[in-house]
């Protein structure tokens, strides 16, 4: 029986070289910073599981808007080059909100691993 990929370490490891990254939410003074969760579904028919959906929440906040906009272009093309035989990003969806001292942008995704 196949075993699901830890998504959460896939995804820790896409935001090396990038932006400092945390599967919970800290208290972090230090700006820029990304913070993600990810929530995984079991898909079966009577035979098992023939997939998970993992539904992938990214926050990246940064000081201004331009750098903010520049690590979240760099994460999606990160979560786009996840595709292959076993995983598919889909509903990629992307929003911002800021002032003048904080930018925070959403990523949201559907990632599917076939098993």
């Amino acid at each position: 029986m196949e075993t699901m990929t830890d998504i959460e370490q896939v995804l820790s490891n896409l935001f090396e070289g990038v932006v400092n990254a945390y599967n919970i939410e800290a208290n972090v003074s230090e700006l820029p910073y990304a913070v993600f969760s990810v929530g995984t579904t079991p898909r079966s028919t009577k035979e098992g599981i023939y997939r998970y959906d993992h539904n992938v929440d990214i926050s990246i906040v940064a000081g201004s808007f331009d750098k903010c906009k520049s690590i979240t272009s760099e994460v999606v093309k990160k979560l786009l080059d996840l595709r292959g035989d076993d995983l598919t990003v889909t509903n990629l969806a992307e929003s911002g909100e800021g002032d003048s001292d904080i930018h925070v942008n959403k990523i949201e995704c559907l990632i599917i691993e076939l098993v």
